[in-house]
C-alpha cells in the first residue's frame, strides 16, 4: 500500500500499521540484487505496441516543450511500474499523461511514430504546444 516503506524483515508499515509482506507473494518478480534501486517508469508513460514499448522523453533546454519518441527495454513489471532494462536514464523526464495525443499527432502529421518501427530510435524531435494540449483534454 506504501512502496516507499521497505524493511529487511517482517514488521508492520511505519504509516498505517497493516503487516509487511513480499512482493514476491503478491506475484512481483524479485529484482536483481545489485545493491542499486531499480530504473522505472510509470505503467502509464509506456506505449505497448505488441513487440516494442515506447515512451516520449522531455528534450531538456528546448523554449518550448519538446519530446522525443523513444523505444526502450522493459523488464517485469511491478505494480503500477514497470522496470527499464535499457533505452533510458535515471533523471529524464517522460511522458506520463498524454502521451498517446503526442504519438497520434505524429503520425497525422506523417512523422516517426510508435507504430514505425524503423524511424523510432532516430526520431526527431517534435514541439508540443501545452496550451492547445490542455485546451483538447
Amino acid at each position: 500500500m506504501h512502496p516507499d516503506i521497505v524493511k529487511a524483515t517482517a514488521g508492520t508499515c511505519d504509516i498505517c500499521e497493516m503487516d509487511l509482506v513480499t512482493a514476491e507473494s503478491l506475484g512481483y518478480v524479485k529484482a536483481a540484487e545489485t545493491g542499486q534501486a531499480p530504473l522505472v517508469v510509470p505503467v502509464s508513460a509506456v506505449l505497448l505496441t505488441g513487440k516494442r514499448a515506447v515512451v516520449y522523453v522531455q528534450v531538456p533546454d528546448t523554449e518550448k516543450p519538446t519530446y522525443e519518441g523513444r523505444e526502450i527495454m522493459l523488464g517485469p513489471r511491478a505494480g503500477d511500474y514497470y522496470l527499464v532494462e535499457s533505452g533510458l536514464s535515471e533523471g529524464e523526464i517522460v511522458v506520463t499523461n498524454g502521451n498517446f495525443k503526442i504519438d497520434s499527432e505524429m503520425q497525422l502529421r506523417a512523422k516517426p511514430s510508435m507504430m514505425n518501427a524503423s524511424q523510432m530510435i532516430s526520431m526527431p524531435e517534435h514541439e508540443y504546444d501545452m496550451q492547445e494540449f490542455n485546451n483538447n483534454l
